[in-house]
């Protein structure tokens, strides 16, 4: 079972960031979505896979409740984190995030062939208005021309892309669940 997190406020902001990720979960892999704030220990526990989604570029309150992501210390799910979930999963790892607003198609460069992104660069949609440093314990996977769009534990299976791949590189998100 894949627990798919919504940070997002509004339920508007859910059919645009929530929505589409668990569509792109592909048939046969049983999923379930769940607020940040509803989630429980039980949950973490009994997922195969996590994926937290994005949400608005205005929609942030999510950072102000990181002590509800602190079981990413610990786990040893497979996680992965777009957009506002890569902003949290470094966060909670100690990196700092900087103003960067991308906003539609982004080149992205593979830095680490072989993984989660393929094997060569890409376009991808972007839509926020920061950009993680990369946390301590974590490796570069791919940038833009202007700052960190992907990232990979050392040790741990936990990712983090800033772009959407449910709006245009589904084959992520799937390679990601083919993964567990």
């Amino acid at each position: 079972m894949i627990l798919v997190i919504d940070v997002c406020g509004q339920r508007l902001h859910y059919e645009e960031f929530v929505r589409p990720v668990a569509e792109s979960i592909p048939p046969g892999r049983q999923h379930y979505i769940k607020h940040f704030q509803d989630v429980s220990g039980p949950d973490i526990e009994g997922a195969e896979s996590i994926i937290i989604c994005g949400t608005a570029l205005k929609d942030c309150g999510f950072m102000e409740h990181l002590e509800m992501f602190s079981w990413l210390k610990a786990t040893g799910k497979p996680v992965l984190g777009i957009c506002a979930g890569m902003q949290i999963m470094a966060a909670v790892f100690g990196a700092k995030t900087e103003t960067k607003t991308e906003i539609g198609m982004t080149e992205i460069a593979v830095k680490k062939k072989g993984t989660l992104l393929g094997n060569a660069n890409f376009k991808a949609y972007e839509l926020h208005n920061f950009a993680p440093l990369l946390p301590a314990g974590f490796v570069p996977l791919a940038e833009s021309a202007t700052c960190l769009q992907a990232f990979a534990h050392k040790e741990r299976p936990l990712f983090g892309v800033l772009f959407h791949p449910e709006v245009r590189n589904k084959t992520i998100i799937e390679r990601f669940i083919g993964s567990v």
